[in-house]
């Protein structure tokens, strides 16, 4: 029997015809900027393969291929300055030299080498940048036994991301009496539909090509959202403090979950993530760590105005020209002579020589307000008492989502992250008795902003005005941001549709498995 007030459970065959009409949909919208990219490419006087070329629609052919090293190379040639083992460990601090002599930009904190410690180590002499080193032979030619296993594990964990997003879209559908009709054929063809929209989901992918941790985490993302939807907060939260190791903005979702009292995902994320830091703080030390945090400070008053940095710092930073949008460094490497020469900010390094923009305090401000009124308002709009595992659910999608979009510096690729909250938005709309137009206009074009990337900057990059048309990545975040509040405010969907089930307070003692 329903609930007073509540609406009766779309039937199955609705909720069918609205997913295939969904994921068309992120298919089709692909297929179709990508056409249009390659049309206008062609009547520019681009030939075919330039053309086609521009759009990320066909980069997925590259997970055939070896994935780069711009996340390991940088880590190796940290833990080779850091590591006492290591054969070519000349002591010194970690972040100061890394700037000071080379462009290889490692920003993880030191708990972030830990990994590292479990597995091979590369040969003596490779993963070294230095100042008089090509940036592309010493970190990217560099030679690793255990390349070709990570480069399979990553493409696993590209799928695995895939399968989990559709496994949230089909727990957020929840039909009532299951999927009547099933058969392999109409398995086979939501599968196809599910892979093709993960396939063109162009951040996802850049990850894998890059050689990006960012794929591993984007996985772990998945699977706590999984763990969340399925009432296991503690798991939920382990796996969240995991990503904090690498991402300690990541640490926002701890003060959520103490605010909301989710005490047992609070206690799985904060044991985790201090197990980690304690065992990087026993093997790295105390000094490595104090700089990191002065390191983190720096960072956010200088940001990055590099075109992939898709956050409002680097918006801001691009149209005001703090840096060349279009060039990773302002110089390739530090000129000889800056390596413990002090800064006019008092650093041991000089940071506008290896290619960090200059302090613009209007960008900083404006950085600094963004991020307030993002992690503050995501916070405000998960008020409120009586909500369900997938109200408890929503608000972690939307603490991952501000702490992503209001940090100062997001790549592209991170948003790689962002396939499985879409994934559990599309389910929750196709599964509302009556979903909010605007609402699913909002969704769709929130994928189509994060899915898609013009692979030739340049064509808008070089102008400061379309540069801001083109940051589509962050639009589409904050798009999607904006769709997770929706639906977590919505009472036409949470106040009707999950009627009747168990309160906040009871799934913070463990909530039962959504159904």
């Amino acid at each position: 029997m329903l609930e007073p007030g509540a609406e009766a459970p779309v039937p199955w065959p609705v909720q069918w015809r609205r997913l295939m009409a969904a994921l068309a949909f992120a298919v089709l919208s692909a297929g179709v900027f990508a056409a249009g990219v390659g049309a206008w490419r062609l009547w520019a006087g681009d030939g075919l393969k330039q053309a086609v070329g521009a759009t990320s629609f066909t980069e997925f052919r590259h997970l055939r291929l070896s994935a780069g090293l711009d996340s390991w190379g940088p880590m190796f040639a940290a833990w080779n300055r850091l590591h006492p083992h290591a054969d070519t460990h000349h002591g010194g601090v970690l972040y100061a030299d890394t700037l000071a002599l080379d462009n290889c930009k490692f920003q993880y904190p030191p708990a972030s080498l830990l990994v590292l410690e479990l597995l091979p180590p590369p040969p003596a002499g490779q993963f070294v940048c230095s100042r008089d080193a090509d940036l592309l032979r010493a970190v990217e030619g560099g030679a690793w036994s255990a390349k070709p296993a990570v480069d399979v594990a990553a493409l696993l964990a590209v799928l695995a991301t895939i399968a989990a997003s559709a496994w949230i879209l089909l727990t957020a559908l929840r039909p009532a009496g299951g999927m009547p009709g099933m058969g392999w054929q109409q398995g086979a063809l939501l599968g196809g539909l599910f892979l093709g929209a993960g396939l063109v989901f162009h951040p996802l992918i850049w990850g894998y090509e890059l050689g990006q941790v960012q794929v591993f985490i984007n996985l772990v993302i998945a699977l706590a959202v999984l763990a969340a939807m399925r009432g296991r907060p503690v798991l939920a939260g382990a796996l969240l403090g995991l990503c904090c190791l690498f991402k300690p903005q990541y640490a926002v979702i701890l003060a959520w979950a103490a605010w909301r009292r989710q005490w047992r995902l609070a206690a799985g994320l904060a044991a985790v993530a201090a197990a980690g830091n304690l065992a990087a703080l026993a093997l790295y030390g105390w000094d490595v760590h104090l700089e990191y945090l002065d390191f983190l400070r720096e960072l956010a008053r200088r940001s990055e105005a590099y075109w992939a940095n898709q956050t409002v710092s680097g918006l801001v930073g691009r149209f005001l020209l703090t840096a060349e949008p279009l060039q990773w460094a302002d110089s390739m490497f530090a000129p000889a002579g800056v390596a413990g020469s002090l800064g006019s900010d008092g650093w041991a390094f000089a940071w506008d020589a290896v290619g960090f923009p200059p302090y613009h305090p209007l960008v900083y401000r404006i950085t600094l307000l963004s991020s307030l009124l993002i992690v503050g308002g995501a916070l405000l709009a998960m008020r409120g008492q009586q909500h369900s595992a997938e109200g408890m659910t929503l608000e972690i999608g939307i603490a991952v989502a501000a702490c992503t979009i209001a940090s100062p510096i997001a790549w592209h690729h991170h948003y790689g992250s962002f396939l499985p909250l879409l994934a559990l938005a599309a389910g929750l709309l196709v599964r509302s008795p009556r979903p909010d137009r605007a609402t699913v206009l909002l969704l769709g074009a929130s994928y189509v902003l994060l899915a898609n990337c013009l692979l030739r900057p340049e064509l808008l990059f070089g102008n400061r005005v379309l540069g801001l048309l083109a940051s589509n990545t962050l639009f589409g975040a904050l798009a999607l941001l904006g769709v997770l509040v929706v639906l977590r405010r919505g009472p036409g969907l949470l106040g009707q549709a999950v009627a009747g089930e168990r309160a906040a307070r009871v799934w913070a003692v463990g909530a039962p498995a959504l159904r």
